[in-house]
C-alpha cells in the first residue's frame, strides 16, 4: 500500500527556507522597489559572503561604508519596507500667513508700481498702511498671482540679421 512517507494523512515535513531566501520571497510579495532589493542584497552578502566585514561588502557593491552603515541602521529584519527610500522634504513648509486684505493691498501696490521690486513695495506698504510685512510675503504674492511686467519683444536691426 502506502509507505509511511507517502501516506496522505501523515503531515509531510515542511522544508523551511533560509533567512536570506525568506527575505527575498518577502521582498517579492511586498513588491519592493529595485533600490530596496539592491540594499537587501547588500545585507544578504554582508551576512553570508562578506563575513560581516563592512569594508568588504562596500567594496564588492561599489558603495561607501557610510552609506552601508546608514542603511544598516535603518534596516529591520521584520520590516523590509525600511529599505525603501523616503522623501527628505520637510513635513511642514512655511505657509503664506497673510489675510485676504493684505494680499489685496499688495496686489494693488504692485499693479500701480509694476517695475518696483519687493523691497521698495515692502517699504511703501509699511508707510501707506502702517503695518509691518516681510519682503518674502510680497515676493510670494507677486509669484502666486503672476504680477510681472510684460516683456517687450526684441527688435532686430536689419543689418544685424543680415550678418548672421
Amino acid at each position: 500500500m502506502y509507505t509511511p512517507s507517502q501516506h496522505p494523512f501523515i503531515p509531510q515535513p515542511k522544508i523551511l527556507l533560509s533567512k536570506h531566501e525568506r527575505w527575498r520571497q518577502i521582498a517579492k510579495v511586498l513588491s519592493l522597489s529595485q533600490e530596496a532589493k539592491t540594499r537587501l542584497e547588500w545585507f544578504i552578502y554582508h551576512e553570508s559572503h562578506g563575513a560581516k566585514n563592512v569594508s568588504r561588502t562596500a567594496r564588492h557593491f561599489g558603495i561607501h561604508r557610510d552609506t552601508f552603515h546608514h542603511w544598516h541602521n535603518r534596516f529591520t529584519e521584520t520590516n523590509l519596507r525600511s529599505l525603501e527610500s523616503h522623501s527628505c522634504a520637510p513635513l511642514k513648509r512655511r505657509t503664506l500667513a497673510l489675510n485676504q486684505s493684505q494680499v489685496d493691498r499688495i496686489i494693488k501696490l504692485r499693479k500701480e508700481h509694476l517695475l518696483y521690486g519687493k523691497m521698495k513695495l515692502k517699504a511703501m506698504y509699511e508707510s501707506e498702511y502702517g503695518e509691518a510685512i516681510s519682503s518674502w510675503h510680497v515676493q510670494k504674492v507677486i509669484k502666486l498671482y503672476h504680477l510681472y511686467p510684460q516683456r517687450k519683444p526684441l527688435k532686430h536691426n536689419k543689418r544685424q540679421i543680415g550678418l548672421r
